[in-house]
């Protein structure tokens, strides 16, 4: 199993806010078939950062989310 579906898949959405948010970065980023590295491109950080995010370890930057509104065509401004 590789570090990327390990830590994700791990993280229960119904622990914080945070967590949650990161199950939704997650869902929407597997949605579209995307890679961490490719939503860190996107959102100007690295692949580690976008997986502390999706595993609720990490606060998001407000520009973190506002790409996730951008990138991620059904989020519907949720980010």
């Amino acid at each position: 199993m590789t570090v990327e579906n390990e830590t994700a898949k791990n993280a229960d959405p119904t622990l914080s806010p945070l967590a949650h948010f990161g199950y939704e970065v997650r869902l929407e980023r597997e949605r579209l078939g995307m890679s961490r590295s490719e939503l860190g491109k996107e959102a100007h950080c690295g692949y580690s950062l976008v997986a502390k995010i999706e595993a609720g370890d990490r606060v998001p930057a407000l520009s973190f989310a506002e790409t996730c509104d951008r990138v991620f065509p059904y989020s519907n401004g949720r980010f």
